[in-house]
């Protein structure tokens, strides 16, 4: 990999052992953590939408019970 800082490549010793970077001295812990995914929902915004859409069900389902009589 590379340094987020000097962008020089580093091994995975310096991750392990060190977690710094050899030429520089930056904290390697940016590269362990994942990446953010790019236009993926935030959490707040996942769970709000499973709430409309057990909103939808539920108000299918009791429209189709009284249809159904």
């Amino acid at each position: 990999g590379q340094c987020p800082g000097c962008r020089k490549r580093v091994r995975g010793s310096d991750y392990l052992v060190s977690g710094r970077c050899p030429h520089c001295a930056k904290a390697l812990t940016a590269l362990l953590a994942p990446l953010p995914q790019i236009g993926a929902p935030e959490r707040d915004e996942y769970l709000a939408l499973l709430g409309a859409l057990g909103a939808l069900v539920a108000l299918a389902g009791a429209s189709a019970l009284d249809a159904s009589g």
